[in-house]
């Protein structure tokens, strides 16, 4: 079990734009609880491969029940897109 309470550091990769300000873009995201580290831009484009094993769980708390449609269409364009 994982300390639902612990500070972690977590390595995320996105499907980034070509633009020349894309790193200072997202460099300059605030999400309160989350601390943006690094922003680097990677030589190797990911493969399916890549990521098989990497699994996890996300609990989303505090939703209403007019957000599920919403929270759904998210899901369904991350499992097509990544």
């Amino acid at each position: 079990m994982k300390d639902k309470h612990a500070v972690t550091t977590q390595t995320a990769s996105f499907q980034a734009p070509l633009a020349l300000d894309a790193e200072a873009r997202l460099a300059e995201l605030t999400t309160p609880g989350i601390d943006v580290l690094a922003v680097t831009r990677h030589g190797n484009k990911l493969k399916p491969g890549h990521l098989q094993g990497n699994r996890f769980r996300i609990l989303l708390g505090g939703l209403q029940p007019l957000d599920q449609a919403t929270v759904m269409a998210g899901l369904r364009d991350l499992g097509r897109d990544g």
